[in-house]
């Protein structure tokens, strides 16, 4: 399935990985930011996608970063998470 997405952008709290994926990945429709998703400002947007984050974070931020992205009115946020394999 091929999506229509006229602007994405990325973010990630490591400033390193950020400017690799601009310069690799960007682009006029593809922005890459250094964010802190449990208190900077998102920015506007359609929808918010959460992938593999939350489980990197306390619980105390996972709380934060959910009550950030409810302040940013994209609600609700598409979460995703890999739970660990059973050996």
């Amino acid at each position: 399935m091929t999506l229509q997405i006229d602007h994405c952008v990325r973010g990630d709290i490591v400033s390193e990985l950020v400017n690799r994926n601009a310069v690799t990945y960007g682009g006029p429709e593809k922005l890459f930011i250094v964010c802190d998703l449990t208190k900077d400002r998102l920015p506007p947007a359609d929808c918010v996608l959460c992938r593999d984050c939350l489980g990197h974070l306390s619980f105390k931020h996972i709380f934060e970063a959910l009550q950030n992205i409810q302040r940013s009115r994209c609600i609700p946020p598409l979460l995703r998470h890999f739970l660990a394999a059973e050996s």
